[in-house]
């Protein structure tokens, strides 16, 4: 009865009043009833947080897949193309969907794949066509501006001690038509062929080396369009968008994207040379670093970032038993 009561007092009483309350000596119950709150008030405000972030990158995720169908739809391509497009879409709905609202099941999901055709090359490549496309459009030119300086100097298009401004003002037409440029030849390339090793000189050209590592004769397997591929493609996009927007260099260092075993865990680790400027340039929201952290978090892993001597890693580490039907 006496909590009854204190319930039907505790409603009667205003916010303020019971601010006031909680500060006189001797009422315990009150600052009991000022903790309760703040502590939902708190989980209200991390819950609504979380949704934010994981709407954020949905969003993000499926620009993409529709950049694809959109440029395929205007060239008239290959209508598999289209189709991949529209299924990576679907299965990235379906895991979003239970990134939100159940833990134990994304888990459950992502253990019970572990057989299929595919790799985690081939999820690589994918991450590869979806990340490239959202960088090459002209609404995000500003995004990559250092590498379409580099490129224009070392062809000779631009004088070798051309600022950035000087580019977008004084030479705007090289910078739109490199952007046109690049656009069209990568989404040809990526109708034409899904082969890592062109893909990576194509890259190489334009911006820096790509260095891979232990993702060959990898023992990971899973199911085309089912939970881990779609998660490790989140994943992998957008560890290397930030490893593409974030990039500087004086000499043209490569990319290293890593994949490693320990024990108990699976690591993907991706570095890559920058700077101070250049990594607190306003080149996004940074909410995807928050969402892959969130995520992380959710399969019982971790995300890391550290900046050290202009050398950029960040690792995303997941247990290892998730990903490997380990061998009696």
């Amino acid at each position: 009865m006496s909590h009854v009561l204190n319930t039907h007092k505790r409603r009667l009483l205003t916010p303020k009043r019971l601010w006031e309350k909680a500060a006189e000596p001797g009422h315990a119950e009150a600052q009991d009833y000022l903790l309760e709150d703040i502590a939902k008030l708190e989980e209200k405000e991390n819950a609504k947080k979380e949704l934010e972030e994981i709407m954020a990158m949905f969003a993000h995720k499926f620009r993409g897949p529709l950049l694809n169908i959109q440029y395929n739809a205007n060239h008239e391509n290959q209508k598999t193309r289209t189709i991949k497009a529209v299924q990576t879409m679907t299965a990235l709905l379906d895991i979003f969907s239970t990134i939100s609202t159940d833990d134990v099941k994304l888990r459950e999901k992502i253990s019970r794949d572990k057989r299929g055709d595919r790799t985690l090359t081939a999820v690589l490549v994918d991450s590869l066509l979806l990340a490239m496309p959202q960088l090459l459009i002209a609404r995000h030119i500003k995004r990559i501006k250092q590498h379409y300086l580099s490129y224009a100097k070392k062809m000779a298009r631009i004088p070798s001690m051309a600022t950035w401004e000087q580019l977008s003002d004084d030479y705007l037409d090289i910078l739109e038509n490199l952007q046109v440029e690049w656009e069209n030849s990568f989404m040809e390339l990526a109708v034409e062929s899904d082969n890592l090793t062109e893909m990576s000189m194509w890259i190489q050209e334009r911006f820096f080396p790509i260095q891979i590592h232990g993702f060959d004769n990898n023992p990971i397997r899973f199911k085309r369009y089912g939970a881990t591929e779609s998660v490790l493609i989140i994943v992998m996009t957008e560890m290397l968008l930030n490893s593409i927007k974030y990039y500087s260099a004086t000499t043209v260092q490569p990319i290293v994207v890593r994949w490693e075993f320990q024990p108990d865990i699976s690591r993907l680790i991706c570095e890559n040379p920058t700077t101070h400027k250049e990594s607190n340039s306003p080149k996004g929201t940074h909410k995807g670093q928050s969402f892959l952290n969130m995520i992380a978090r959710k399969l019982g892993g971790n995300f890391t970032t550290i900046l050290k001597q202009n050398r950029y890693t960040a690792e995303f580490n997941l247990p290892r038993h998730l990903l490997i039907e380990e061998k009696i």
